[in-house]
């Protein structure tokens, strides 16, 4: 999957746990946050990163990019409580579950992923019409 339908899948996962308010950020300067999803006065802010390699280990950028880029979305929306996640088609390394701990961050590697789109199917459609919707933008 590319990298943009994959950001459109995080989207759509995190639209299907009930945030009301979800939209993939501009494709570039971003500042570290692909998905921001929100409902209510809580929220989810989202940094994806794919890799093609079959149970590649990722290293800690995911944390360093939604931790810097969460102060700009805080302020974008001052009355909502964000939490941090990094989110994965593969695996993160013990570096990155280390600086995740210390900064507040959730990490969601393929064995996560597997069980929320187990729980919350989602469909190509549906992340084409997340994708299309912000393209009109």
């Amino acid at each position: 999957m590319q990298w943009r339908y994959f950001e459109g899948l995080a989207a759509a996962l995190w639209t299907k746990q009930g945030y009301s308010f979800c939209y993939c950020t501009p494709q570039s300067g971003d500042l570290g946050v692909d998905v921001v999803a929100i409902s209510g006065g809580k929220g989810v802010l989202i940094q994806t990163k794919t890799s093609g390699q079959d149970g590649a280990k990722l290293g800690w950028e995911t944390v360093k990019d939604v931790s810097t880029g969460a102060a700009h979305y805080q302020k974008q929306h001052p009355h909502v409580n964000f939490r941090k996640v990094g989110l994965t088609n593969q695996f993160f390394n013990p570096s990155a579950h280390q600086q995740a701990q210390l900064n507040g961050v959730e990490l969601i590697d393929q064995n996560g992923l597997a069980q929320l789109l187990e729980q919350y199917p989602v469909k190509m459609l549906e992340i084409e019409q997340i994708l299309f919707s912000e393209w009109e933008r």
